[in-house]
């Protein structure tokens, strides 16, 4: 019998795994609601993200409790995450009120970048509010990223104080949720 062959001489079909298949053809990782046991994996995965933009160890201090996703958040089903064999992405919001939310937190594990990750997560995310009722999103974004947010149809509104850093500005942006 030929290696890699069936009994009659045909050979056998190669097994890609779905996550590499996913990968080569483009196609986003499945998106999910968090799950409360993995708050702190995900907060893991928010803190590599951030260092992985440059940020200091000491603002990083600084970011962690903002950085840290609340189990009542997930339980609230506010939390989103990319995942395929591991977490990939975490997006979260904020309660609606009045056909607004927040978009809190957006982060993407530093080895999945530039995958579509992070499209997939504010699309989700996008789909999620609009089936709510909401209208707009606002977002706060770091000034390497809101470049992300304006391609995906977000216009500046100016500046607005960091939840982290005291009396550092980031870009605020809103997104209008058609």
């Amino acid at each position: 019998m030929i290696p890699g062959a069936d009994a009659a001489g045909a050979a056998a079909p190669t097994v890609v795994p779905l996550a590499a298949w996913r990968r080569a053809h483009g196609i986003a990782p499945p998106i999910r609601a968090a799950r409360p046991e993995e708050s702190a994996a995900l907060t893991t995965l928010c803190l590599r993200a951030k260092a992985s933009l440059g940020v200091s160890e000491d603002l990083m201090r600084l970011w962690v409790p903002v950085l840290t996703l609340p189990a009542e958040a997930i339980a609230a089903g506010r939390v989103l995450v990319a995942a395929e064999t591991a977490l990939l992405g975490v997006a979260a919001h904020g309660p609606p009120v009045d056909g607004l939310a927040e978009l809190t937190l957006l982060c993407v594990d530093p080895a999945a970048t530039a995958r579509g990750v992070g499209t997939a997560l504010l699309g989700a995310v996008v789909a999620r509010l609009r089936a709510q009722g909401v209208r707009r999103m606002t977002i706060l974004a770091e000034r390497g990223i809101a470049g992300f947010y304006r391609r995906m149809g977000a216009v500046p509104t100016g500046f607005a104080p960091s939840p982290a850093i005291p009396g550092r500005m980031l870009p605020s942006l809103l997104l209008e949720l058609r």
